[in-house]
């Protein structure tokens, strides 16, 4: 799966894959594993400031994800500061929403099908 990250809905900040064992309209919580790196843009924000320290020049862990109800899903990861909250969409092939970094908002986020935002990776 392809995953981008925007400052506050200005620019894409982060980008990498997510390897995702089942759609994200399971009921079952899952685990996935998430790598991320600087796209280039700067951070536009406080929260995105905070944001690019923790998940430095690379991230790669394992993120959490739980169904949330109402069509919503959450992934936690980094030591559970780092979240994506959004909604559902495709069948459970895409969840797209805002991220937060220890509670506060930082911008907006998708995870989509492979070669749906990074056409030429």
């Amino acid at each position: 799966m392809d995953i981008a990250l925007d400052t506050a809905g200005e620019r894409m900040f982060y980008r990498g894959t997510a390897l995702i064992p089942r759609g994200f309209n399971s009921d079952e919580p899952f685990d996935l594993g998430i790598q991320l790196s600087p796209w280039g843009n700067p951070p536009s924000n406080e929260a995105s400031q905070k944001a690019a320290v923790v998940l430095a020049d690379e991230f790669a862990g394992k993120g959490r994800y739980q169904l949330r109800g109402q069509g919503t899903g959450e992934i936690t990861f980094a030591h559970q500061r780092f979240q994506l909250r959004g909604l559902i969409g495709d069948n459970g092939k895409e969840l797209d929403g805002e991220w937060f970094l220890d509670g506060v908002e930082g911008g907006g986020f998708r995870v989509v099908p492979k070669g749906y935002l990074f056409a030429g990776d």
